[in-house]
């Protein structure tokens, strides 16, 4: 049964819409003139100089082409590209349509978006008779347009933002198993804490020599910088060569630690796998007048390396016994499949034996050191300020990880979260 259509008309700007799971804090000048839900979609539209921005956000398995919804009898100005806007990577293209109107022709210009987060298809159009409005008001409304609620791991009051940055690279020579040992340690971390289960973060992942650069990666963190809030949450993790003074991509040590101590955020969450990656741990130690008293002021910091200052890291089992299908290295190095089997259960009820499906920090850090230390022969190191019962992430069901761990590319990982995503989420 359809719902009815409530009709909402606001004299004034300075406030935000919700649309499904997500909130539109309005651009000065924009006004609602409807919030609907029909069916399975919500609807929001809103009106500002002259134009009008349709945002639609609907729960569906079922595909959607941008292609066949927007490309009906218009010309279009800018083909198909993908483009960072505010939170979200969106589909974005321009359209131009010569309407019959009487006796006059109507132009319309039209740029229209989509994409797809966590279960839900985002998409709609910003429509004005001046192309360069349309984008303008497009842009504005995408740019605040963002993630209500970040259920999983914390209240409905949480008002801040998670961020989880992840980049891994083996060396331009290195054999293809450790291309994708480095591939899957980001893979794996990055599907857990972008989904429900760790959280809903907000996902950049950089992987391969050619992607894990250290200018993209201060480019990443330049960008999270530049958003970041007292109140938001960040996670890291990177996989790859290391020395004893920082990493092959290119960033220090002392460089990964003054930019994670300069973010201003309640959780600062590392995961770091290289020889030597101690010597990060190290990094931070000397650094400890800045966040020793963290705690006491309600902060976080949590450091976590694969190995100490003096120790080599080590790859992984080849193949994880779980994937039957993996190619060789898709287990991950020997820390990056040691993290991996805690963050998906194995670490559940490993200190204290009660299972509750959730997992916390001392059941991940001393479940990944005794099996780093069983697959890989070297042990990893911590360091911060932080409760030990604080809790990262659920427990994927069974079910899920049965056919989760038989999965391997890029677009399967990211089918199965969007499956557990629609299973596990409160409609």
């Amino acid at each position: 049964m359809k719902a009815a259509l409530v009709l909402s008309v606001f004299s004034f700007a300075s406030m935000g819409a919700v649309i499904g799971s997500f909130t539109v804090e309005l651009p000065r000048s924009f006004l609602i003139h409807q919030q609907i839900k029909s069916d399975d979609t919500y609807i929001l539209g809103l009106e500002a100089s002259g134009g009008y921005v349709n945002v639609m956000a609907r729960r569906s398995s079922e595909a959607f082409s941008p292609e066949e919804h927007f490309f009906n009898d218009v010309e279009v100005l800018r083909a198909p590209s993908v483009e960072r806007v505010g939170a979200f990577q969106w589909w974005l293209s321009d359209t131009k349509r010569v309407a019959p109107m009487g006796l006059a022709n109507e132009i319309s210009y039209s740029t229209n978006f989509f994409t797809e987060v966590a279960g839900w298809q985002i998409f709609g159009n910003s429509r004005h008779e001046d192309r360069l409005k349309a984008q303008e008001n497009a842009h504005a409304v995408l740019s605040v347009l963002a993630q209500k609620d970040l259920r999983s791991l914390t209240g409905p009051e949480y008002a801040g933002k998670k961020y989880y940055l992840g980049w891994g690279a083996a060396g331009v020579g290195d054999p293809t198993m450790m291309q994708n040992e480095v591939k899957y340690d980001v893979l794996h971390t990055h599907n857990i804490f972008t989904s429900s289960l760790g959280g809903d973060y907000i996902g950049t992942k950089l992987v391969g020599p050619s992607t894990a650069t250290a200018f993209a990666i201060r480019n990443a963190w330049k960008a999270i910088g530049k958003e970041m809030k007292p109140e938001d949450m960040y996670v890291q993790y990177s996989s790859g060569h290391g020395s004893h003074t920082g990493l092959g991509v290119g960033v220090s040590y002392a460089e990964i630690r003054d930019t994670v101590l300069g973010y201003p955020a309640q959780e600062l969450v590392v995961f770091i796998m290289a020889c030597y990656s101690g010597s990060l741990v190290q990094a931070f130690d000397a650094k400890k007048t800045v966040w020793g008293d963290w705690k006491s002021k309600g902060r976080t910091l949590f450091v976590f390396a694969s190995s100490g200052a003096q120790e080599t890291s080590s790859t992984g089992p080849g193949t994880d016994p779980d994937e039957e299908n993996g190619p060789n290295g898709s287990a991950g190095s020997a820390f990056g499949f040691s993290l991996w089997k805690a963050l998906i259960g194995y670490a559940d009820g490993y200190i204290d034996g009660v299972k509750d499906g959730y997992l916390s920090l001392a059941e991940i850090e001393k479940f990944t050191k005794a099996k780093s230390l069983s697959v890989g022969d070297h042990n990893p190191v911590a360091t911060g300020v932080y409760n030990s019962a604080l809790i990262m992430n659920k427990v994927p069901p069974k079910s899920f990880r049965d056919q989760y761990d038989r999965i391997m590319s890029d677009a399967e990982l990211s089918d199965a979260i969007q499956r557990l995503d629609a299973e596990m989420r409160i409609q």
